[in-house]
């Protein structure tokens, strides 16, 4: 996204959102359904797209430590 390749952004987004609610991490879930309904709109705003780094960083943190 910090390229402007908003495709391949929302490609992932879109990805990540669908694997979120498909394993109940919620709030990873609901972070990707705002960053992904922008991108599909071609838009960018970065106090969503850091809100949502901030979300997966936290649910990677939490599978690591159940791992």
């Amino acid at each position: 996204m910090q390229r402007g390749d908003f495709t391949a952004a929302h490609h992932h987004s879109h990805t990540i959102k669908g694997t979120a609610g498909s394993v109940g991490a919620t709030a990873l879930y609901k972070a990707a359904v705002s960053l992904d309904d922008l991108l599909r709109k071609g838009q960018s705003d970065p106090d969503i797209y850091q809100a949502f780094r901030k979300t997966i960083t936290a649910t990677r943190d939490v599978l690591q430590q159940l791992g």
